[in-house]
């Protein structure tokens, strides 16, 4: 079977859309039932999702690899690609938990009794996670393999690495110096970049998404809150430099290609800072569900049993949404990381002067938020392919299913289909 094929069968798993339909949607889709984002914010979790916003797809059993990779070999020509990038999501970069960042800030002392620095626990952090998962994660391995298989030594980059914390300030932080990387990029200037993000990671894409749109007033606030935490970094002085030269959104944004797999709907993506959108996300459902479940949402209080067996699909994906942070454990950016929750739309932090009353209350309505809000599997911005990976896809609550190279040739192949069909539609 076609990797990228999209199958049609009287089952719940049928398309919604055929796949002429899926192509001709527009390589930006922006579902019509919802609005679209003006700026830095998170997404509406009530509001109706329209059919031409998302398909459902079964997974094949075997996917045709030779024929994927040939097939993403011609779209890195026609969309004239120099780069791909692979974002990893949280807990999976160098300092998950904030611990190592605390510590350096907290005890300096106790890291040079060790002949050691912050970036050097960071880095052996790092190596023994990627050791951990070899291939089967977004990292050098991963790369690696992909560039084999497209017989391009150096296509795919999976070096990029950022703390990983749960929270809005540590993202903010890699949309900065991810950026920084791609205006690094020594690149032909029409050349496109792809970025494939998993999990928050494609939420640190969204972010990027915004400050490439650069709306001056939301760019100068980004920039003000970071200041203080990060105003001494090379990357924060040299991107904002580059954002406030230009006036409009930056070009990078109509050469940028976008792919997320399992991302929480989390941030708005700016369609004026991305010329392709197109999201992953590990959906299952039974008749039972689909009864009082719309198709492109999910149960997430669904017992231990479901939750890890992945009855559902991605529970991760549908957990973490706004209201599912972790605040840094360094006090000195928790300010900023409240901060940028205001500038997001997100809800707010706990309140911090210790009213027991206040506190209960606040709680309260981030409990009763949550239950309603969980759920969601459909981004109101790009098209979402609710794919069925089966049974087995059980690792990390079937959310870790986009890192295994057995799915990487659908992947390539579906990408490729879909990114391919859109740039000949539109172009002469």
């Amino acid at each position: 079977m076609n990797p990228t094929s999209i199958e049609r069968s009287p089952s719940r798993w049928s398309c919604r859309l055929t796949a002429t339909a899926a192509l001709v949607a527009g390589i930006v889709t922006i579902c019509p039932q919802w609005a679209t984002a003006a700026g830095f914010s998170h997404q509406s979790y009530s509001a109706p999702v329209a059919d031409n916003c998302y398909t459902m797809v079964q997974a094949p059993e075997k996917a045709d690899a030779d024929q994927a990779f040939r097939d993403f070999n011609r779209l890195i020509d026609q969309r004239r690609l120099g780069k791909l990038f692979l974002v990893h999501g949280t807990f999976g970069g160098d300092d998950g938990l904030g611990l190592l960042s605390f510590a350096a800030d907290r005890a300096p002392g106790l890291l040079t009794l060790l002949g050691m620095t912050g970036d050097d626990l960071r880095g052996i952090n790092k190596a023994w996670k990627d050791a951990l998962d070899g291939p089967d994660g977004f990292n050098t391995a991963y790369a690696a393999e992909f560039n084999r298989q497209l017989n391009r030594p150096d296509f795919v980059d999976g070096s990029f690495v950022w703390g990983s914390e749960n929270n809005h300030l540590d993202r903010a932080h890699a949309a900065v110096r991810l950026l920084h990387r791609l205006f690094e990029t020594k690149l032909p200037p029409d050349a496109g970049i792809m970025l494939w993000g998993h999990s928050h990671g494609g939420n640190v894409i969204a972010l990027i998404t915004n400050l490439l749109a650069n709306d001056p007033e939301a760019r100068e606030r980004f920039f003000e809150i970071g200041r203080p935490v990060y105003g001494d970094d090379p990357s924060w002085q040299a991107v904002y430099r580059e954002l406030a030269s230009v006036n409009g959104p930056h070009p990078l944004g109509s050469r940028l290609d976008i792919v997320t797999f399992g991302t929480p709907v989390r941030y708005a993506w700016n369609e004026r800072g991305h010329r392709g959108l197109l999201h992953f996300v590990h959906h299952r459902t039974d008749d039972e569900t689909a009864v009082h479940v719309a198709p492109y949402r999910t149960k997430v209080i669904c017992g231990p049993d479901a939750i890890r067996s992945a009855k559902y699909g991605d529970w991760v994906q549908a957990f973490a949404i706004d209201g599912t942070d972790n605040p840094p454990l360094n006090p000195t950016r928790r300010d900023a990381n409240a901060a940028f929750a205001e500038l997001f739309s997100a809800q707010a932090p706990p309140p911090a002067d210790g009213r027991v009353f206040a506190a209960l209350s606040y709680w309260a309505r981030l409990i009763a938020y949550l239950q309603r809000s969980w759920g969601i599997r459909v981004s109101a911005q790009g098209h979402t392919m609710l794919v069925n990976y089966g049974d087995a896809a059980q690792r990390l609550l079937g959310h870790g299913v986009y890192m295994d190279q057995a799915w990487l040739p659908f992947h390539a192949g579906a990408v490729a289909k879909y990114f391919s069909g859109e740039a000949a539609s539109s172009q002469p």
